[in-house]
């Protein structure tokens, strides 16, 4: 599921607004410029590079996506609610189809902002394969614009 933001009321930048420095440009961006930037992501297009991830598993490991790259797909699956039937049918439909996953070297990964012994539970109940991935924040969910947190 990708949710796409809308545009936010106009805020104006403020010299005095506390800012954090924009990766590799040595210049600081105003919160209000971040909020503008988030409100105006398009979702990643195929072929696109992926933003870095790096979360917890539901059974303890970390899962770094850079550690797949150039030999192993991965289809990241985000979702919102352990308590929602249309949820449960869809992580399932995937689970399904894992043998088509594998002869594609292909690894399917479920990301939730619920912690991990919730997870864990999450995915035994509903007999998955695949690890789900603990995003506390919902920040690398929202670097693939995948959250409206």
């Amino acid at each position: 599921m990708v949710i796409q933001y809308g545009p936010l009321p106009h805020v104006e930048d403020n010299q005095r607004t506390r800012g954090i420095s924009e990766k590799g440009r040595g210049r600081t961006m105003s919160i209000a410029t971040q909020i503008r930037h988030l409100a105006t992501w398009k979702p990643i297009q195929t072929g696109e590079e992926a933003p870095p991830l790096s979360l917890t598993a539901d059974e303890g490991t970390w899962v770094k996506l850079l550690d797949f790259r150039g030999h192993i797909n991965v289809v990241l699956l985000f979702f919102r609610s352990l308590n929602d039937d249309a949820t449960d049918e869809w992580l399932k439909s995937y689970h399904q189809q894992t043998d088509q996953f594998e002869k594609l070297k292909t690894v399917v990964f479920g990301i939730s902002t619920y912690r991990t012994d919730k997870l864990r539970d999450f995915r035994s109940s509903l007999g998955l394969d695949f690890f789900l991935l603990y995003d506390p924040l919902g920040i690398d969910s929202r670097g693939f614009r995948a959250s409206s947190r």
